[in-house]
């Protein structure tokens, strides 16, 4: 059975198979999915296993950081993935994460930036998001 013939079946499938087949395509356990999209474990197996549909919060880290479409996951239309052009980031974003869980210094200053984020409110935001331009000069933060 070819990956076409498996994607074509899971048209007429529930959300949460859908979302097992994806993750499962993507040689993802349920702890790297957990880390990327920060949804617990045991929220993504019971979505898996048709006991819950995913949560806005669920389909918004699904969407910005992986490769997952989502229209696909909701209705079984379109393809499985992005397009090339769109999740080629968001598909590189999984093995720079394992990366960083690598390098203790890399690790540590993720973590700094993520509470710094998280804690910090719109001005220190900006002001991530002002340093990271001027440090990756070829791009901007939040274009693609």
């Amino acid at each position: 059975m070819t990956r076409e013939t498996i994607i074509e079946d899971l048209k007429d499938v529930s959300v949460g198979k859908r979302l097992k087949a994806w993750r499962k395509s993507a040689y993802m356990t349920l702890a790297d999915v957990s880390r990327m999209i920060a949804v617990s474990q045991s929220s993504l197996s019971e979505m898996e296993n048709e006991k819950s549909l995913p949560s806005a919060k669920t389909l918004q880290g699904l969407c910005s950081t992986t490769d997952l479409n989502i229209c696909w996951l909701l209705t079984g239309q379109g393809p499985m993935r992005k397009s090339s052009a769109e999740s080629h980031e968001a598909a590189d974003f999984p093995e720079e994460l394992s990366n960083i869980s690598q390098d203790p210094k890399l690790k540590d200053l993720a973590r700094i930036l993520v509470r710094i984020y998280r804690q910090g409110g719109p001005e220190k935001r900006a002001h991530i998001a002002g340093f990271l331009q001027g440090a990756d000069m070829d791009r901007k933060v939040g274009e693609p």
